[in-house]
């Protein structure tokens, strides 16, 4: 009967023990990913005269405290509340009135490609769709729209960083209240 009892006990503590496990990334490392997809996708749609006036980057983070601290991407977590309690790095670009071409880097992460076209393709089809709208209101002309677009990010088994825009496809692979949702909002005219 002891032994029992002692199991119960132990057993208890353990699921009363909360494990936080977060996945985090280098902030800068997603940034730098957007950021070279936003300027690939800006420079292919000047070429038919539509471009992005501002861009507002707004992700997750934690702050990490060792190592001198710092803020991370945060992707995801053992615990849905974590995601809730959160910070969010909120970035906001707008449009110089005599900007030059884009200039050209590099992006080696071959998840971070994948993302830039992703990323990249659903930026095209929402200008496609804004452009392809006739429909007007009365005394009023279309000048400018927005969308947000949203997405997460997880680590792969080989410590790669992967990137998937929220919709159709996110499918069941993604834990919608442990994984961090992340939010691109466009303006364009």
């Amino acid at each position: 009967m002891r032994i029992i009892y002692l199991i119960l006990c132990l057993s208890f503590i353990q699921c009363g023990t909360r494990q936080n496990h977060v996945q985090t990334l280098p902030l800068k490392q997603v940034v730098d990913i957007i950021n070279q997809s936003l300027d690939n996708t800006n420079t292919d749609l000047t070429k038919t005269n539509h471009y992005i006036t501002s861009a507002k980057i707004s992700l997750k983070t934690i702050y990490d405290m060792s190592a001198g601290g710092s803020f991370k991407l945060f992707v995801k977590a053992s615990h849905s509340e974590d995601i809730a309690n959160a910070s969010k790095f909120v970035f906001q670009y707008d449009r110089e009135k005599n900007e030059e071409g884009v200039s050209d880097s590099c992006t080696e992460d071959m998840g971070a490609n994948l993302f830039e076209n992703e990323l990249t393709n659903a930026i095209k089809s929402a200008v496609d769709q804004w452009h392809e709208t006739h429909v007007t209101i009365n005394g009023l002309s279309k000048k400018s729209f927005s969308v947000e677009i949203a997405f997460t990010v997880k680590t792969d088994t080989k410590g790669g960083v992967e990137f998937k825009i929220c919709g159709a496809g996110i499918g069941a692979d993604v834990d919608c209240g442990k994984t961090a949702i992340h939010t691109i909002s466009l303006t364009f005219s």
